[in-house]
């Protein structure tokens, strides 16, 4: 970890894009990896330290990573931690995927309310933490809110 803490500091001194794309890359791939709870939270905030950083076009690809470990993970600890991730990632993830996340049994807290947030953003609407007026403004526009969520799985 004191590697990755060294590398995000002179990624962020230098402001050399590809350092950060690489540090990001590593980040992601040990978040996806590990199954250990206060390693994934070190990664996350490390990930977090960068993301601010991350070119626009590699935002996609993060967002992927991310919410793949958010789905095979049940652990509130990690959720909150992927969550606060998730949201230092510059972009949009789709509206789509997010409410996909919200429909998870484990969408609650932490995670819940981030997702939350980055609609909020998104949609210049505010639901207040409420994921019924978030439901009601999906279903006005079109967003698929009463399919169960998709394992990952499958």
């Amino acid at each position: 970890m004191a590697c990755v803490r060294i590398g995000i500091a002179l990624a962020k001194e230098k402001e050399n894009s590809e350092f950060i794309i690489f540090a990001v890359k590593i980040l992601t791939e040990a978040i996806e990896k590990t199954t250990d709870s206060g390693q994934l939270e070190a990664l996350a905030g490390a990930l977090k330290a960068v993301a601010e950083k991350v070119p626009p076009t590699e935002a996609p690809k993060i967002f992927a990573q991310l919410t793949a470990a958010i789905e095979k993970t049940t652990d509130p600890g990690q959720l909150g931690a992927l969550a606060g991730a998730l949201k230092a990632v510059p972009g949009k993830l789709d509206r789509q995927q997010l409410i996909n996340l919200l429909k998870w049994p484990l969408s609650v807290g932490v995670l819940r309310s981030t997702l939350l947030d980055l609609l909020e953003q998104q949609t210049d609407k505010k639901f207040d933490g409420d994921r019924w007026k978030m439901v009601t403004w999906a279903q006005q526009n079109g967003l698929d809110v009463k399919s169960p969520p998709k394992r990952p799985d499958k």
